[in-house]
């Protein structure tokens, strides 16, 4: 119960690495949410949101691998769902970057196990709508970029 998202951005990859890893590009597709974290294997990430006009934690993870325009992973974990702080409680988040033909750049997202909740079918099911924007909103955003640079 692994979502798999993948897009092609007419953007080089440096382009598209710059996006998902800058605070104000984050937040504009993950919802309004903003890391915090130093970007660094191994470090602590959280997640940071408004909910009704207060700046709160709303989940948290673990940079686990950090590739400059290649591939960020990180793990996931969202209390939201009403689950116990265990290590099989984490998702995985994939970010990888492929450098397609004539500058452009295949994004792939992949986010999951979650078969290890009994509502998995529902978690993949919101995974795989927000994954979609996602993907779309990181490809606006990096064409746009290199349209200002």
């Amino acid at each position: 119960m692994i979502v798999k998202k993948s897009i092609e951005i007419n953007a080089p990859p440096s382009t598209v690495w710059e996006v998902i890893t800058d605070e104000k590009s984050i937040a504009t597709f993950m919802l309004g949410m903003k890391p915090l974290t130093d970007w660094k294997e191994g470090s602590p990430m959280t997640w940071t949101g408004r909910h009704e006009a207060q700046e709160q934690h709303m989940a948290k993870g673990r940079i686990l691998e950090r590739t400059p325009n290649e591939q960020l992973r990180y793990s996931f974990f969202f209390p939201g769902y009403g689950h116990a702080d265990i290590p099989e409680h984490y998702q995985e988040i994939i970010l990888r970057l492929e450098k397609a033909a004539n500058e452009k750049t295949m994004l792939y997202a992949q986010q999951g196990d979650f078969s290890v909740f009994d509502e998995g079918a529902t978690y993949v099911q919101h995974a795989s709508d927000f994954w979609e924007q996602a993907v779309t909103k990181i490809k606006e955003l990096a064409e746009n970029r290199g349209l200002s640079s």
